[in-house]
């Protein structure tokens, strides 16, 4: 049987240190992730929009087929950005009672309206 030897202070200040930062790692790096995450989800949201309003200035309509895929050209250069611009629609419309004020003025001012 091992028996414990009573710790000191500074090696206990040292256990409860090191402790303490493994939690904050455990605790702190899903948030850093989480807000990569929540920034990626706003370009997703603004990319969504410009391609609703690019597809409304082309067609004058916002009537997209489900499966239409709609293409962001970024004005100063850079990567071309598909969006899945019909299954994106559809999901806001399902969603819409869900969707915060400030979404749903956004799309009503591209003239969605829909009936709750």
């Amino acid at each position: 049987m091992h028996r414990h030897s009573p710790e000191t202070p500074k090696q206990s200040m040292k256990v409860r240190y090191f402790l303490y930062v493994m939690i904050l790692k455990i605790c702190i790096s899903p948030v850093h992730r989480l807000g990569h995450l929540a920034e990626a989800a706003i370009s997703r949201r603004r990319h969504s929009l410009a391609a609703a309003r690019q597809y409304l200035h082309r067609e004058g309509h916002l009537t997209v087929p489900r499966k239409h895929e709609e293409l962001l050209h970024p004005a100063g250069g850079g990567d071309v950005v598909a969006v899945r611009l019909g299954v994106w629609l559809t999901n806001q419309k399902t969603r819409r009672a869900k969707l915060s004020e400030e979404r749903r003025a956004a799309l009503a001012g591209l003239g969605l309206r829909w009936v709750e």
